[in-house]
């Protein structure tokens, strides 16, 4: 089921507000404030990074298999 673009919003808020208490200010930075919401569809949330570097680095350390 796919969820409103508010729901999303507010999903994403949510887990940005527990990776900030989790992650040195530093590292919230790096990879966490410049990722955008795209979509919450069946317990999946589909982000968007800025550049290949992002998108690779997040991809090998945080994809569940």
């Amino acid at each position: 089921m796919e969820n409103s673009s508010s729901d999303t919003l507010e999903i994403w808020e949510k887990i940005k507000d527990h990776l900030s208490g989790s992650l040195s200010i530093a590292g919230y930075k790096t990879f966490v404030s410049s990722v955008s919401p795209v979509s919450f569809d069946d317990n999946v949330l589909t982000v968007e990074v800025p550049n290949e570097f992002s998108k690779e680095w997040r991809s090998e350390e945080h994809t569940s298999e």
